[in-house]
Order: C-alpha cells, then sequence, then structure tokens
C-alpha cells in the first residue's frame, strides 16, 4: 500500500509546525529537543533542501548537529538522542584530613 500525504513544514516561534492541505497539525515543541533532531535528520533525508537550511528551519545553528543526530541514528538508534548526564560518573569524597590541608594551604601567608 503506498500513500501520498503533502505538508507544509513551518518554523513558528522556535516550534515545528507541520500542516497538510485539508487543515491538520502536528507541533513539535522547542523544548523536545531529541524530537526535533529526529525530525530535522528525517526532513533531511525525504527533502532536496540543503542541510544548513533544515538545521536552521529546527533551530539548530551548525549542520554539526544533523550530521552527529544522523550519526547517532544509524549507529544506536533513537535513545542515543536523549541527553546524557554531564560532570563527575562517581561520587569524589574528601576526607576531613585533606578538607582541613587545602584550607591551611590556602589561606597560608609567607
Amino acid at each position: 500500500m503506498e500513500t501520498q500525504i503533502t505538508f507544509a513544514i513551518i518554523s513558528r516561534d522556535g516550534d515545528i509546525l507541520y500542516r497538510t492541505l485539508d487543515g491538520k497539525e502536528y507541533v513539535v515543541k522547542y523544548e523536545d529537543i531529541c524530537q526535533r533532531k529526529l525530525e530535522m535528520v528525517k526532513v533531511a533525508q525525504l527533502t532536496d533542501l540543503p542541510i544548513k537550511d533544515v538545521c536552521q528551519i529546527f533551530g539548530f545553528k551548525s549542520k554539526q548537529t544533523y550530521y552527529h543526530a544522523k550519526g547517532v541514528l544509524e549507529e544506536i538508534g533513537s535513545v542515543g538522542l536523549f541527553p546524557r548526564k554531564t560532570g563527575p560518573k562517581r561520587n569524589y569524597v574528601m576526607s576531613e584530613e585533606l578538607v582541613t590541608r587545602a584550607i591551611e594551604l590556602r589561606f597560608r601567608t609567607n
């Protein structure tokens, strides 16, 4: 079975709006970065638009975002688009002795 669907892609206030010819709409919110990246890759692959233009439509400033998202999707799928936690991977705890020594060194006068 094959079905053709014609729709417009509209960027409005950071949100992406898909609108069919009969007026039905689907909105991808600006805050949903994973969905915007996924949709950006889909649109880039299905159209002849330059990658730079597709990135701008979806609110991204560089083509690098597209190529990174495309690579992640090809390697591990859409789960790779979710942001990862940054910062230390484990809890670094300083002993009381080490804290005292650091304070002594910081405020030592020569």
